[in-house]
């Protein structure tokens, strides 16, 4: 099998080895702590490493093969020669549930099954949620953002009046707290939504992309197509379509950030589907009949297990609790 890194120059090959740490499964706190000082060194080296995770990406198996022979056998991370920025709780969480062998933790980590833990890109997120965590962040330019659930999140420097962030996967609220005559841009799914002066939230599950307009106006834009939407409207989008706006109940869609779930005429399958975002391990509906019958409610979010019996109770089903926290309905 031919060498995919082979045709690299010394700043890929660096940042070729720090993604081998990472799959490894032996990065610790300190790593990450390094790691994320090596790629603010310079635009570079956050380039070299954006590379090195397409290169993952594209040559998955090629790069299991490598870690296999033990391509980061003798390699370790420096020593941070400043201080330390502050990370996320739980960054480096998943290494210890890949496995031992180096090719298998490749391969998981690529492709986690039943998103059990997070995927190679969620996890070299600037900012991360861990399951059932929530987080506030407030950055330079009066700018907050909340994070729910599993959520991850790049944020490049910002330049030219414009700060921009990427949604890599799950929900955020994002809002400018005065008008500072700067763009805010939030790319998801190859889908940009930008605002000057609104507070917008935007969710991306598996690529299917949803923003929530709740004060100012947002304009968004999928390739040629683009809508702007104003208080309580909401727009989706998803493989290349761009759907039309429609009016929204604000309460419902930004009831996670007073931890509730809400639920109006939902799917049980879609309430499965939530559920699974906020707490360990994985519920699986195992009956699929039971997927279109409708759920109306209102849940806190620290009681998901409340949920799952009031699902027992109301479709008459029994749960199959499994180790790892899975748990069979049907």
């Amino acid at each position: 099998m031919s060498d995919p890194f082979a045709d690299m120059d010394a700043l890929d090959r660096e940042a070729h080895r720090w993604l081998t740490l990472l799959l490894s499964g032996e990065a610790s706190t300190v790593d990450a702590d390094a790691l994320r000082l090596w790629r603010h060194q310079s635009p570079a080296h956050e380039q070299a490493f954006l590379r090195a995770r397409k290169r993952w990406r594209d040559y998955g198996r090629a790069g299991e093969a490598l870690l296999a022979k033990g391509a980061r056998a003798s390699w370790r991370s420096p020593k941070p020669v400043f201080s330390k920025p502050v990370l996320s709780r739980r960054t480096m969480i998943g290494g210890a549930a890949v496995g031992s062998m180096a090719a298998t933790a490749a391969y998981l980590m690529i492709r986690p099954p039943l998103g059990l833990w997070p995927s190679l890109s969620e996890f070299a997120a600037d900012y991360r949620t861990g399951t059932g965590e929530q987080r506030d962040i407030a950055l330079a330019n009066d700018l907050s953002i909340r994070l729910n659930t599993q959520t991850s999140l790049m944020a490049p420097s910002p330049s030219g009046g414009i700060d921009k962030f990427e949604l890599i996967s799950g929900e955020a609220s994002f809002a400018r707290l005065v008008d500072a005559n700067r763009t805010l841009n939030v790319i998801a799914a190859g889908g940009l939504s930008k605002t000057r002066n609104g507070r917008f939230d935007v969710r991306n599950i598996d690529a299917q992309v949803c923003v929530t307009c709740v004060s100012g106006e947002v304009e968004v834009v999928l390739g040629a197509a683009s809508a702007v939407i104003g208080p309580g409207q909401q727009l989706r989008y998803g493989a290349g379509e761009l759907q039309a706006a429609r009016a929204t109940d604000i309460g419902v869609s930004t009831a996670w950030q007073d931890g509730y779930l809400v639920f109006r005429s939902t799917p049980l399958s879609d309430v499965v589907t939530e559920i699974n975002r906020y707490r360990p391990g994985r519920v699986v509906l195992v009956n699929a009949e039971l997927a279109t019958n409708l759920v109306n409610g209102r849940f806190e979010i620290r009681r998901t297990a409340e949920v799952l019996q009031w699902i027992e109770q109301a479709f008459g089903v029994k749960g199959r609790v499994l180790p790892g926290g899975v748990v069979l309905l049907g």
